[in-house]
């Protein structure tokens, strides 16, 4: 079964657009093109409204001691729907609003303090403080070890800076409400030590 597909250009909402044939395409070829057009390119060309459940994460502390990685955290949480972000750069302002603050979860990067890993003695800290705080780990080390380490000092999920924000706002949520959340590569090298 081949089809002719007429695609067009241009904003959406805009009438005046430009249209052009593609060459016929066969069947397997076409279902997959329509499948696209019909699931995943209105995601991109509408934008995904990509939040969290605001009623469950009204506040996230981001422990991490690059300015740009708050900043851009920041501004992530708040425009998925977080009320209250707060940041610190160290480990001791960390604990100190963690205390003060008690937020619904604490992201925190393992390599502060002239990079030795003192986000695991912060990890420590905030569970030995409050063993049902929501912790999760937001980190570029990759070594299974490490996660394992993280793990074991009380996070409740482990995730790389590398990551896909729809990760990040999913791993939020999940480890909120009371699960176990690492990234999709760390997953079975972590669990197999």
């Amino acid at each position: 079964m081949e089809r002719d597909w007429n695609v067009r250009f241009g904003p959406i909402g805009d009438h005046r657009r430009d249209t052009c044939s593609l060459p016929k395409l066969p069947g397997f070829l076409w279902q997959s093109i329509h499948y696209l057009r019909a699931q995943v390119v209105p995601a991109f060309v509408v934008g995904w409204d990509v939040r969290l459940g605001s009623e469950n994460v009204t506040s996230v502390l981001v422990i991490d001691d690059h300015p740009i990685v708050l900043q851009a955290c920041r501004r992530l949480l708040e425009d998925a729907g977080v009320a209250s972000v707060l940041e610190a750069g160290d480990v001791a302002a960390g604990y100190e609003l963690f205390c003060r603050d008690n937020p619904d979860v604490v992201i925190v990067d393992l390599a502060m303090e002239k990079n030795s890993l003192g986000g695991l003695s912060l990890i420590q800290r905030i569970n030995s403080h409050d063993p049902q705080a929501h912790i999760l780990v937001l980190s570029m080390h990759r070594d299974p070890i490490i996660v394992a380490r993280a793990l074991e000092a009380g996070a409740s999920g482990y995730i790389l800076k590398d990551t896909a924000t729809e990760d990040l706002l999913n791993a939020i949520q999940t480890i909120q409400e009371g699960n176990s959340y690492l990234s999709h590569d760390l997953a079975l090298p972590a669990l197999a030590l």
